[in-house]
């Protein structure tokens, strides 16, 4: 039996506003703070899943952003939006904090 996925949860909302705080951690966090915290969020990845996910989903394997983004219409294939959130866009955001921080010498906004 197939459970019934409860949308836009106060879960979703916070999901989406960590995801916002990921993928601008760039222009807001030392480059050595967002490296650590992407290690970690990659162990936690292949450790358990994501915690949010899990919790937005009831523990069931499917990945909010891709889930989400398939509904929406903007991705056909959830496996490839999965991808790229967890393996391609932390890389994404890594290198923009090296260009932006030690490149161009810039400090991020908070710390």
């Amino acid at each position: 039996m197939q459970t019934q996925i409860k949308e836009y949860t106060t879960i979703f909302w916070l999901h989406f506003a960590v995801l916002f705080l990921l993928i601008l951690s760039w222009l807001l966090l030392s480059w050595w703070v967002i490296i650590i915290a992407e290690v970690l969020l990659q162990v936690q990845y292949f450790t358990t899943g994501c915690v949010m996910s899990k919790a937005e989903f009831d523990g069931s394997d499917e990945a909010a952003i891709p889930y989400y983004l398939s509904k929406w219409g903007i991705i056909k294939d959830k496996r490839i939006g999965r991808r790229f959130i967890r393996d391609i866009l932390p890389v994404i955001v890594i290198l923009l904090a090296l260009w932006w921080q030690i490149s161009l010498g810039k400090e991020p906004l908070l710390f």
